[in-house]
């Protein structure tokens, strides 16, 4: 009788293919950690760099809405600190809580009565959500979220509500000289919306905001609508405010100045 041996039975020791041992497992994580580590910086500047375009995005529309605000407003761009009335909140304020034009102030009216969009978060650094409690979107102190609380954006009962950037709304406030409203006639190589350049404590010296948002530098926006990133590593701007009160206008427009005639690096 002949035996086939075409075909051989082979028997498999299943134990051996149940996991990974825990040296085996160890490498693995380690390989990994150690990938993190490499591929985590590169994936943080990304992001920030992602966040810092669409803060200018959001800087670059809200000076189209100023414009157009002006354009219907005999070329007065919007009233805010120091041009409006005395104890009203600061440069970074949109909302005085009480108050001629509802209370709303600088972009907060531009956006209000609709010339720049209908999404709040326009009004906000994305960058200082990761970074900065204050002055933020969901900020139940300060910003939009309490637009919210109180009520929607008619806010009722009044609050005083802030936002992410800086705005210039007057020109040529310094030693010895009388601020007035900026207009569009005025060179359009000012600057008149920016990154937050400081933050306002009431307190002196103020902490320079510039550590709380894109690190290096400010997105600004000038008044012909052209957008740049100042880079500003070294923090030449905070020297000039840090000794100031809240209200200390006249510093303000020294570092306004400083923006204008600042180098441009375009993103």
């Amino acid at each position: 009788m002949m035996v086939c041996k075409e075909y051989q039975w082979v028997s498999f020791d299943h134990r051996k293919s149940e996991g990974f041992t825990l040296v085996e497992l160890l490498v693995v994580i380690a390989i990994v950690s150690l990938l993190l580590l490499l591929v985590m910086p590169g994936l943080q500047n990304a992001l920030e760099q992602a966040r810092r375009t669409t803060c200018l995005s959001n800087l670059r529309q809200l000076a189209i809405g100023h414009i157009l605000f002006a354009s219907d407003n005999e070329g007065e761009l919007a009233v805010a600190p120091p041009g409006s009335v005395p104890g009203a909140p600061g440069i970074f304020g949109i909302h005085a809580g009480a108050g001629g034009l509802d209370g709303w102030l600088g972009s907060g009216r531009v956006y209000k009565e609709g010339y720049a969009g209908r999404e709040p978060r326009i009004l906000y650094c994305p960058s200082w959500e990761q970074k900065a409690p204050r002055y933020t979107y969901r900020d139940t102190q300060h910003g939009w979220a309490r637009v919210i609380r109180a009520g929607g954006i008619d806010v009722s009962p009044p609050v005083f509500i802030s936002h992410g950037y800086h705005y210039r709304a007057s020109f040529g406030l310094g030693p010895g000289s009388q601020s007035r409203l900026f207009r569009t006639s005025d060179s359009g190589k000012h600057v008149f919306i920016a990154d937050a350049f400081a933050e306002l404590t009431g307190t002196s010296p103020l902490t320079p905001a510039v550590q709380l948002g894109h690190g290096d530098g400010y997105n600004v926006v000038r008044l012909d609508g052209s957008g740049n990133y100042f880079r500003d590593p070294d923090h030449a701007l905070i020297p000039v405010i840090q000794d100031m009160g809240v209200h200390a206008w006249g510093r303000f427009e020294r570092v306004w100045t400083m923006l204008d005639t600042a180098p441009e690096v375009s993103e």
